[in-house]
């Protein structure tokens, strides 16, 4: 894990790219479930542990936005983290899970990771646990954010 003080004083913690708060809790619910005497309690702990796993790909967009992240090296997950943020590389990588090409998706995660920054980190908090209907809209307005920064860069390129 690395800790960054700026130059404001300012400490900031970035952690690991794709790692949501709690998943070492799924961990150790595991870690007790293999070490468990008992069918019952080995049954209970391995359900917890499951339970949060599934809570946390759900939170971080699915099952192949998760995959993405644990497939892709640590160089190139801590270049995302630098030029997006932290938020801004999972939306990219979530995005281009869903087959979105690499400007696009780019955009979008800049955008994303402008939005945590503005925030100052609650954007990542919330939009995840908002009801499908406000995640869709918030979806909508961005993407439509996006079709107006290509239309101007067309634009710019055409002249």
């Amino acid at each position: 894990m690395d800790y960054i003080i700026t130059t404001n004083g300012e400490l900031k913690h970035y952690g690991v790219l794709g790692m949501k708060w709690g998943i070492r809790r799924s961990r150790k619910f595991a870690k007790k479930a293999a070490k468990a005497r008992t069918k019952e309690k080995r049954d209970k702990y391995q359900s917890k542990s499951d339970k949060i796993a599934a809570r946390h790909e759900r939170l971080s967009g699915g099952k192949k936005v998760v995959d993405r992240v644990n497939s892709i090296s640590t160089g190139k997950a801590i270049a995302q983290s630098l030029v997006f943020n932290t938020y801004g590389a999972l939306k990219y990588n979530a995005v281009r899970a869903k087959g979105v090409g690499r400007g696009k998706a780019a955009v979008e995660a800049a955008i994303y990771g402008f939005g945590q920054y503005a925030t100052s980190g609650i954007m990542g908090i919330v939009e995840p646990r908002l009801n499908s209907n406000t995640r869709k809209s918030l979806d909508r307005g961005v993407d439509r954010v996006v079709s107006e920064v290509a239309d101007n860069i067309r634009k710019e390129i055409k002249r």
